[in-house]
C-alpha cells in the first residue's frame, strides 16, 4: 500500500467499524478545541486591525470578509508569540501564514525542488503527508533510513549523523542533488523520538556542510510533561538553513487550518508568498482573525494556555503506561517507548501488524491501531511495529482499549 493510500484505508476502516476505539489518528481532545469564544476573538482582532490601520470597526471589518495579502494578516502577532514562546527573533516579513502545516511543506518544497535531479530526504519512517505529497508533485523523496542514523533497539535513541554523509553522497553518484531534509525533531511522529541539544548542533553543522536546508516540522514541541524543552532548530540555526514550520491545530482548533512557516531569509519568504499566490491564494482571513485576537487575549504567549492541557495530556500518557504495563509487563517480546511529551506510544509487537491486522483489530477487538510500516518508505524495517496515540480517550477509554489490544496480540501471537 502506498502512502498515499494510508489515510483512506485508515478512514475506511474508522467508517466501517465506528464503534472502534481508534488509537491510530493524533487527534486533540475534544475538550480542549477552542470553538465557544471565536466571536470574541474576532472582535479582539477586528479592535486591533482598525487601530492599527487608523479605521473604524465597520471599515476593519469589512476588510477581514474580503481576500487578504498572500503572507497574511496576522503576521505580527505570530512574530510576538515565536519571540516570546519560541525565542525565534524574526521580522514579520520573513512569516507567511498558510493553510495549516501541510501547505508549509508544499510551499517549501516547490521552492527547493526545481530542477529534476533535486530530491527531498526524510528521516524514515515520518510523517506520510510529507512524502506523498512530494510524490504527489512529481518530486523525488529519499528515505534517510532511521536505523542507519541510531540503535532502534536502544531507546532513547542516539543520533549519529555520519549516514546522512553517506547518502547525500550516494545520490550524488546516481546525479541526484538533495536539497531538503525534513524532520519532526520533538515527540517525532510516529516514533516520539526528541533530539537532543547536541544533535541538533550536530545536524545544523552537517547540513551547513552538504548545503542542505532543513524542513523543521513543529507539531508537538508544545507538548511536554517533562521538563524537556530543547531550542528549536530554528532558534540554534546560525547558516540560514532552516525552514520552521508550526500551526494551532493540536494547541487551538484543526478545523481553523492556520499554520506558519519561517523560511530561511526574506527573500524567501517573498518567493513563498509567490507561490502561495498562485495556488492558494491566501489564507481565510477570517480564520485568521480568530487565531490573531485568541494569542493577542493570551498576550502572545500559550504558557499559561498549555499548563493544563499538558497536564490533561500527561495523565492520559500515564493511563496508557499503565494499561500497557498491566497487559504486556510479563511478555518479554513485547516492547514500547516511554515518550516525555507529544501524543504517541510505539510498541513493539510479537508479529508483522499488517494492514489486514488493522481491519482484523477493528473487527474482532474494537481498536484501530497504526502500523509504523505505513509512515516508512522501507517497511519491511517496521513490520512489527505499531503507533498507538493517547491523546483522544480518557484514561478509561484508554485501558479498555489496550486491554482490547492485548487480546488480539495474545490471540495472534
Amino acid at each position: 500500500m502506498s502512502q498515499a493510500q494510508v489515510m483512506n484505508f485508515l478512514n475506511e476502516v474508522a467508517m466501517k467499524f465506528p464503534d472502534a476505539i481508534s488509537f491510530a489518528a493524533g487527534r486533540p481532545h475534544a475538550k480542549f478545541l477552542n470553538h465557544s469564544n471565536w466571536e470574541r476573538h474576532q472582535a479582539v482582532f477586528t479592535d486591533y486591525i482598525a487601530e492599527q490601520r487608523g479605521i473604524s470597526f465597520a471599515t476593519a471589518a469589512n476588510q477581514i470578509c474580503h481576500y487578504g495579502p498572500s503572507a497574511g494578516i496576522i503576521n505580527p502577532i505570530i512574530q510576538k508569540y515565536l519571540a516570546n514562546d519560541e525565542d525565534i527573533q524574526v521580522d514579520e516579513a520573513n512569516i507567511v501564514i498558510t493553510n495549516g502545516c501541510q501547505e508549509a511543506l508544499l510551499l517549501a518544497c516547490l521552492n527547493e525542488l526545481k530542477a529534476p535531479s533535486d530530491c527531498a530526504l526524510t528521516i524514515d519512517p515520518s510523517y506520510v503527508g510529507f512524502s506523498a505529497m512530494v510524490n504527489t508533485l512529481g518530486k523525488r523523496v529519499e528515505p534517510l533510513e532511521l536505523h542507519k542514523l541510531t540503535d532502534i533497539q536502544q531507546t532513547p535513541f542516539q543520533f549519529n549523523w555520519d549516514y546522512l554523509k553517506e547518502k547525500v553522497a550516494q545520490l550524488k553518484q546516481q546525479n541526484i542533488t538533495a536539497k531538503l531534509l525534513y524532520i519532526n525533531p520533538d515527540f517525532n511522529n510516529p516514533l516520539a523520538y526528541q533530539l537532543s541539544l547536541r544533535e541538533r548542533q550536530e545536524l545544523l553543522n552537517i547540513c551547513h556542510e552538504l548545503n542542505l536546508r532543513i524542513i523543521e516540522d513543529d507539531p508537538y514541541s508544545r507538548f511536554r510533561f517533562t521538563n524537556s524543552r530543547q531550542p528549536s532548530l530554528k532558534n540554534l540555526d546560525n547558516f540560514g538553513l532552516v525552514y520552521h514550520i508550526g500551526s494551532f491545530s493540536k494547541t487551538f482548533c484543526p478545523g481553523v487550518r492556520i499554520g506558519y512557516i519561517v523560511p530561511p531569509n526574506e527573500v524567501i519568504a517573498q518567493a513563498l508568498a509567490t507561490i502561495k499566490s498562485l495556488t492558494s491564494v491566501n489564507t481565510s482571513s477570517i480564520s485568521q482573525s480568530v487565531i490573531g485576537g485568541w494569542l493577542i487575549e493570551q498576550q502572545y504567549s500559550l504558557n499559561n494556555w498549555m499548563k493544563p492541557i499538558n497536564q490533561h495530556y500527561s495523565n492520559q500518557c500515564h493511563a496508557m503506561q499503565t494499561a500497557l504495563t498491566e497487559n504486556f509487563q510479563h511478555y518479554e517480546d513485547i516492547k514500547w517507548n516511554s515518550p516525555s511529551g507529544g501524543f504517541f506510544y510505539v510498541i513493539k509487537t510479537p508479529f508483522d501488524f499488517t494492514k489486514e491486522h488493522v481491519t482484523a483489530c477493528a473487527k474482532q477487538n474494537k481498536v484501530i491501531c497504526m502500523p509504523v510500516s505505513f509512515f516508512s518508505l522501507s517497511p519491511q524495517i517496521w513490520d512489527r511495529y505499531v503507533r498507538l496515540s493517547f491523546s483522544y480517550y480518557d484514561p478509561d477509554k484508554i485501558h479498555e482499549g489496550v486491554t482490547n489490544f492485548s487480546r488480539y496480540l495474545a490471540r495472534h501471537s
